[in-house]
């Protein structure tokens, strides 16, 4: 009996108020419900009274906790979304800076690439110039195929690379600094 006390007395001292208010918004409903109401006919009034105060209680200490939980989660959200735009915008500039380090015949190929999907685009001519993005094979995957005898280039790009072109260009219209 001291247990369940002294457990009652840790409760009512951190939920005073809300159990206060639950009470008297309970005695407040039940007063108002009609005796004859058939919640009341099935679990007693004892039984109504504890439910109506049970679920105000609950109530309560969930608009606590929103209140105090919210605002620190909207902060969090509103951070991360800061600096999640700040990250982006620092790869795009990356990226941007990486395009225009290319020569123009890359940066053709690579808006070609863009245009078409990723879909093998093919050149005339012999292998790929050393130091070339195509010979990047972290970014671009290019082989040599012989058509009449007559060499042809057919290229592709990283599906991930592609996809950081494709949000560059529709997000901002633009694969580089510089409009070719």
């Amino acid at each position: 009996m001291e247990k369940i006390f002294e457990g009652l007395k840790v409760f009512f001292e951190k939920h005073l108020i809300p159990t206060v208010f639950s009470l008297v918004l309970a005695t407040v409903i039940f007063l108002y419900t009609p005796a004859d109401n058939w919640i009341i006919n099935k679990i007693t009034d004892k039984g109504y009274f504890l439910f109506c105060a049970g679920v105000i209680f609950l109530f309560v200490q969930f608009i606590v906790y929103c209140h105090r939980v919210l605002p620190d989660k909207i902060y969090d959200v509103k951070t991360s979304r800061q600096y999640n735009a700040k990250e982006e915008q620092e790869s795009m500039e990356r990226l941007w800076s990486f395009i225009d380090k290319l020569n123009e015949e890359d940066r053709k190929i690579l808006y070609d690439l863009l245009v078409t999907g990723n879909k093998i685009i093919e050149r005339p001519g012999g292998w790929y110039a050393p130091g070339s993005i195509l010979s990047n094979e972290n970014i671009a995957y290019c082989r040599m195929i012989y058509r009449d005898g007559v060499p042809i280039n057919q290229y592709l790009i990283d599906e991930g690379f592609y996809k950081s072109l494709q949000y560059s260009y529709k997000k901002y219209g633009k694969i580089c600094h510089f409009s070719d």
